[in-house]
């Protein structure tokens, strides 16, 4: 994991350091931040989000320099997404918490590592993300093992602290409370954890949320949460243009605060509107 210096808005520079890679010509030597300024990158970062996010600003902008010479820009939208371009700003991949990818697109040699090395599990999910600078599959198997490979399929770590558990075993109070607020939606898959000695379960849908609850099956958080503005209740985008008529949503998010479930809206001047599911107006937080 990289451990990012944010110095200044102007190009200021901070020794960093790669738990993972700390040796070699893979560790990160240096972290700039920029402002949101398009003379400090390459133009074609501009061009790409104008294309492809046209409905989102650059927020932030990070230089990545690498030991042997290379480097990359990581761009931060304020729509949240986070996308990687090469020093001459040509587009890498992007971070959404992973695009998954079926089996069948998987490297082989992914394929024959697993059913080398696990023959008797099959694989529950697997995604392609940006970590470190380099296109990483990640691969969940059915006995909770998660497996990273590189883009070209060569094996790199794994790790096995969650435990992949069937639908069926879900407390029931799980379940019912996906019925109720999720009833179009389907479970991915369910993995139980530990949380600082704390048992969990993380349950992810077909609709790309995920859920945590405790280990009585109570509601702890809601993750990639994200929703289309056009999907808000009328009630929300009339009180935005009453009492913000200048501003407009930049983002817009349904989260679980203080025991319900919220709406929380983020306007282009950074202000954070909350609501509840009916759209009545809650309070306000400024960023």
């Amino acid at each position: 994991m990289l451990l990012v210096g944010l110095i200044s808005l102007n190009a200021c520079e901070k020794d960093d350091s790669d738990d993972m890679n700390n040796s070699g010509d893979d560790s990160v030597n240096k972290s700039v931040m920029f402002s949101n300024s398009s003379s400090d990158y390459p133009d074609g970062i501009d061009t790409y989000i104008s294309a492809n996010y046209p409905g989102a600003a650059v927020h932030e902008v990070y230089l990545r320099q690498f030991a042997d010479g290379s480097v990359y820009y990581e761009v931060e939208l304020t729509n949240d997404v986070e996308l990687y371009f090469d020093g001459e700003g040509n587009y890498l991949g992007m971070d959404d918490d992973g695009d998954d990818v079926s089996s069948t697109e998987l490297p082989q040699s992914v394929l024959d590592y697993i059913n080398n090395n696990y023959p008797d599990e099959t694989i529950v999910q697997a995604e392609i993300d940006m970590e470190d600078g380099q296109m990483v599959y990640e691969v969940y198997l059915s006995n909770g093992m998660e497996l990273y490979f590189d883009e070209n399929g060569a094996f790199i770590s794994s790790d096995d602290d969650n435990e992949y558990i069937l639908e069926s075993d879900l407390p029931q109070s799980i379940v019912d409370y996906i019925n109720s607020n999720y009833p179009d939606a389907a479970i991915v898959y369910a993995e139980l954890d530990y949380e600082d000695g704390q048992m969990e379960y993380e349950v992810k849908l077909d609709n790309g949320m995920e859920l945590e609850f405790d280990g009585n099956g109570n509601l702890i958080s809601s993750d990639d949460n994200h929703i289309a503005i056009a999907d808000l209740p009328q009630a929300i985008i009339d009180y935005v243009e009453q009492n913000y008529p200048e501003r407009t949503i930049v983002k817009a998010e349904l989260e679980y605060e203080d025991g319900q479930q919220m709406y929380e809206i983020t306007l282009d001047n950074e202000m954070e509107l909350y609501f509840d599911l009916d759209g009545n107006f809650l309070f306000s937080e400024e960023d």
